[in-house]
């Protein structure tokens, strides 16, 4: 709207000195554009007697038009200008997905960002990195494309489009763009140190590539190693949480901090020596509980686990800091031996992979809207007038009867 100097009611305006002029040069923008509200209407006959009004539906008009299976699928006719939901509110969105139209349309918006993702590579990551010079015709380009591919539907935003995309490119595509520009496509190969803030101070924490993240190595050369390090490290996040459950068994039902202090002891004798625990604890139950011999048991075998969990911690804990380092160190070394393919294929990935799924995104966000709205309207007018007065009649009786029983 801005570069096409174009006007749209609730979003855009161009004025002129004449009127900047009449507003005495104040340029806060409520003076120029009046954002677009909806009143929220409400059918007093709906109210009363049930039923969503057709007038309300019809909102979805265009919807309706597009996709003409979905309107007889989730409505029936209730009374004169009044339908009924033929599902339950919270079904209507998966039944939008179901519906074959909608599929069609769907597929057609994958195609075209597909279409546009690939447009994106050729111009992007061609044999050589683009100069300085291309890098703004190129994002002009794309842009534009990117827009009308999603202003081809009344159901896709292509304003969130390509606030998506700038987004993306301002954030990442472009750096990386002048980096390449600059040093050529071999600079992906480059490592440089991972600074991070500690206290006041930025230190640096091992190596990190000049335009890869080690975590994008590792997840596309290296996944079966990763993923062995991150079942490591669920393994000791479940047991410490089981570890966590057992002691707070332990201590439950104690209000005394010396009878909490003595058997959080005993927990953390139990992590070396069960054993041990279990005599300390019997010698203390039998002076300071009523513990039935059964409860005995039980606290003695959660001490048995806490034991069998905590070296299953500390083995598991062993195995990764072993074993951390030399994935690590794995994947900085594999830097050097990207190809040129592999670069293409990762700066892609990297630039491309979040914003074509959040592109996606934007062709549900219609249909989604149009399901949050029927959800409202439905439980709206769920419920007559008649049928409150008759649940207020309800809750009244039964409170005056329990008032007479109480006297």
């Amino acid at each position: 709207m801005y570069r096409n100097r174009e006007s749209r009611a609730g979003f855009s305006h161009l004025a002129d000195p004449a009127e900047i002029e009449a507003n005495r040069f104040n340029l806060n923008i409520p003076r120029y554009i009046t954002p677009i509200t909806k009143n929220e209407s409400q059918n007093i006959d709906a109210h009363l007697n049930g039923g969503i009004p057709n007038e309300d539906i019809e909102r979805f008009s265009d919807f309706w038009q597009a996709f003409p299976k979905l309107k007889t699928t989730l409505f029936s006719p209730l009374r004169p200008h009044f339908s009924r939901l033929n599902i339950s509110a919270e079904e209507v969105f998966s039944t939008i997905e179901q519906d074959s139209d909608y599929q069609g349309f769907i597929a057609a918006t994958h195609q075209g960002i597909e279409q546009w993702k690939q447009e994106v590579i050729s111009q992007l990551l061609g044999e050589k990195p683009v100069t300085s010079s291309e890098i703004l015709p190129i994002f002009d380009k794309l842009e534009m494309t990117l827009f009308q591919q999603f202003a081809i539907s009344a159901f896709t935003d292509p304003y969130e489009a390509y606030q998506l995309f700038v987004d993306c490119w301002n954030g990442i595509i472009e750096n990386d763009l002048d980096l390449l520009a600059e040093n050529g496509f071999e600079f992906a190969r480059t490592l440089v140190p991972n600074m991070v803030t500690k206290g006041k101070e930025e230190v640096e924490d091992g190596k990190t590539g000049a335009i890869f993240s080690k975590a994008l190595i590792a997840d596309y050369f290296f996944v079966e190693d990763k993923n062995k390090l991150e079942a490591l490290k669920q393994q000791i996040s479940q047991d410490e949480e089981s570890l966590a459950e057992h002691q707070t068994e332990l201590t439950s039902g104690f209000e005394s901090e010396e009878d909490i202090g003595t058997l959080e002891s005993i927990v953390k004798t139990a992590k070396t020596n069960a054993k041990k625990a279990i005599d300390t604890l019997t010698d203390w139950a039998t002076l300071a509980t009523d513990w039935s011999e059964s409860e005995l048991q039980e606290k003695s075998d959660r001490l048995q686990q806490i034991q069998i969990l905590a070296l299953a911690i500390k083995q598991t804990k062993d195995q990764l800091k072993k074993e951390a380092p030399l994935f690590d160190a794995k994947v900085e070394a594999q830097f050097e031996h990207l190809t040129g393919e592999d670069i293409c294929i990762l700066l892609a990935q990297k630039w491309l992979t979040t914003l074509v799924g959040d592109l996606e995104k934007i062709a549900h966000s219609y249909s989604r809207k149009v399901a949050n709205q029927l959800k409202v309207l439905d439980e709206r007018y769920k419920e007559t007038l008649s049928e409150i007065q008759t649940q207020r009649k309800e809750v009244e009786e039964a409170f005056w009867a329990m008032a007479k029983l109480l006297g």
